[in-house]
């Protein structure tokens, strides 16, 4: 089973947690995580007021208070991630109830938040199981590349009203998957044989190494049921198109390309593959 934990850690490459001390008290983490929404990169101010330092205190703290009231309640860590979601769902009903675009950008970086400050909590409680472990989560440096996976998926809002907005969610939506394989983990190393993953609503997420240039990124289309496909292999073979749902499997898509070659798209845990008329793409990894 510890071969498996270590291959969790090294595929999804989890580590969110880069200058934080993991044996830190969760109560009072709030502070620290002001800081790290101050620090997040994120657009050019220029474009959007992501994060205001004032913002971040009003809700910070309230945040940081669910979350921990979550972890020190839950049975488990299955019905802990299925309530962390339901947190996020509210907090992501909040942004959508805001009366001005500048709000929303500023309020959405919220989810964010609740994802953060639960891995940083799961890697507090993997050190203490297995540190060598939580040793080579570190040594990932994962965070690092947030902002590069946040950028390519906002590529579709580029230059927009909502672009802010956009980049913040698709940004925490990493911070999301890195928590999912660090309870993944830690469920192996507790013995949770009955520990499973919160259901996942669509395909969207960035496939691939991130660290390299090869990756495969999925984002909601405008239409329900409907997703935008970005394939980009190398410098010189990039490709788009769209995708839709495959009967009522949601990890599994049909797709056309604006070229109109046709395919199939699968998509789960540790990575997606593209099969066409001509080729298949394997893209190890799902962030």
């Amino acid at each position: 089973m510890k071969k498996l934990s270590v291959l969790l850690l090294v595929t999804v490459l989890s580590f969110s947690i880069i200058g934080c001390s993991a044996k830190e008290e969760l109560t009072g983490a709030a502070e620290e995580i002001n800081g790290a929404a101050e620090d997040l990169g994120g657009p050019d101010d220029s474009e959007a007021d992501l994060t205001s330092s004032a913002d971040v205190d009003e809700y910070a703290s309230e945040i940081d208070t669910e979350v921990n009231d979550i972890i020190m309640n839950s049975e488990d860590l299955t019905s802990e991630l299925e309530s962390l979601v339901e947190l996020e769902d509210k907090w992501r009903d909040k942004v959508g109830n805001c009366q001005t675009q500048t709000e929303m950008n500023s309020l959405c970086d919220s989810v964010r938040l609740i994802w953060q400050i639960e891995s940083d909590s799961l890697m507090s409680r993997i050190e203490v199981a297995d540190k060598s472990l939580y040793d080579a989560a570190v040594a990932t440096e994962w965070e690092k590349y947030v902002d590069t996976m946040a950028d390519r998926m906002t590529y579709l809002y580029e230059g927009g009203s909502i672009y802010s907005m956009m980049w913040t969610y698709n940004a925490a939506d990493r911070y999301k998957e890195n928590a999912f394989g660090l309870a993944s983990t830690l469920a192996d190393l507790n013995g949770e044989v009955a520990f499973m993953l919160p259901e996942r609503k669509n395909a969207c997420g960035y496939y691939g190494d991130y660290t390299s240039d090869s990756y495969l990124i999925i984002n909601e289309g405008m239409e329900s049921g409907t997703f935008d496909v970005l394939v980009h292999v190398d410098d010189k073979t990039e490709f788009s198109g769209t995708a839709e749902v495959t009967n009522d499997d949601v990890q599994e898509l049909t797709y056309t390309g604006e070229d109109g070659t046709t395919g199939s798209l699968s998509c789960w845990a540790l990575g997606a593959t593209l099969t066409t008329d001509t080729q298949t793409y394997d893209f190890t990894g799902r962030y």
